[in-house]
């Protein structure tokens, strides 16, 4: 059930999961569960992507998040957001650490440090104008959450049909006519 707007509050999960009378640390715990799942998944995924390659690591890890991401849209308790919040935060090594890697293998050398640059030029802003976009746009998070999706959606679809396996994972695993293959295909 979607709360009705008021200009003056954010419509988030406070009303979705009905968390006025709710203890604060549950509450806490749902937006620290984010950083454990991170924290959890660090420990892991960018050493499985060492073992079994980047596309597949970086596909699981954005396939995770769809389902993170749809379960925090669709669930109705603060226990079952908590879960999902943990299933987002543990893909974030897959995306920042395994994709970026991903990327940046297919890079030229001397372009990779301009490529860093421009992703964190407008990744991080980001943040800032999705703040602004709640102030002064839509409180709502919905919008924003089903982006989300959409947008991961698309990046899963693209990386599964059109990219193939990193050539540097290629080549350490002496893979060498794939990597001609990727080569060529750069």
């Amino acid at each position: 059930m979607r709360a009705v707007k008021d200009a003056e509050f954010l419509i988030n999960w406070v009303d979705k999961l009905g968390l006025i009378c709710e203890p604060q640390n549950k509450i806490g715990f749902l937006g620290s569960s984010y950083f454990l799942g991170i924290i959890t998944s660090m420990l892991f995924v960018p050493a499985l992507s060492d073992t079994y390659g980047r596309k597949k690591i970086f596909c699981i890890t954005m396939m995770v998040s769809l389902i993170g991401q749809y379960g925090l849209i669709t669930s109705d308790s603060l226990y079952k957001s908590t879960l999902y919040m943990i299933l987002v935060g543990m893909t974030w090594p897959g995306k920042r650490v395994t994709g970026l890697n991903y990327i940046l293998e297919f890079l030229p050398e001397h372009l990779q440090k301009q490529y860093i640059t421009v992703f964190t030029l407008f990744d991080y802003p980001s943040i800032l104008f999705i703040s602004l976009y709640y102030q002064y746009v839509n409180p709502d998070w919905y919008p924003m959450q089903a982006l989300g999706v959409v947008l991961s959606a698309i990046c899963l679809a693209y990386c599964l049909v059109l990219m193939p396996e990193s050539p540097k994972f290629r080549y350490l695993r002496q893979d060498f006519e794939s990597v001609r293959d990727t080569v060529a295909w750069i």
